[in-house]
């Protein structure tokens, strides 16, 4: 078997995917499409929007009430309400903010086109960086 015979796929490089998804230099999508999934669209920059809402925007809020949960340990429920409610509404600000999640799509688009275009995921790109 010759290296070329290795890398194709044994169907003959069918898949259900369509070719949008399944497409690219590697196999994993068209770098330069931009059409959003419904899980990335509900699920992967909702998660990037919390993220950096949580570290970058209201960071002070966070640690403040993350300081009182250690003070008061199971009571938090109860004597922490104040902070918490600063801290969800600063979330929650950004959360709705279109132009904050607009930036988080960008974000996202512009990752998933390096991993489209390298075959490399964002974890091990990070990781060998590092090392």
């Amino acid at each position: 078997m010759t290296s070329d015979e290795a890398e194709k796929p044994r169907d003959g490089g069918k898949t259900v995917l369509p070719d949008w998804m399944a497409g690219g230099p590697h196999g994993v999508g068209d770098p330069n499409d931009r059409r959003l999934r419904n899980v990335e669209r509900n699920v992967l920059i909702p998660k990037i929007v919390r993220e950096r809402a949580q570290k970058e925007k209201c960071n002070d809020l966070f640690m403040n009430f993350l300081e009182c949960s250690k003070r008061t340990g199971f009571l938090v429920i109860f004597k922490c309400r104040k902070e918490r409610d600063i801290m969800n509404e600063c979330l929650g600000k950004w959360f709705h903010d279109e132009d904050f999640k607009n930036e988080c799509k960008e974000q996202y688009l512009a990752e998933r086109k390096v991993y489209r275009e390298t075959g490399i995921p964002k974890a091990q790109r990070t990781k060998d960086r590092v090392v």
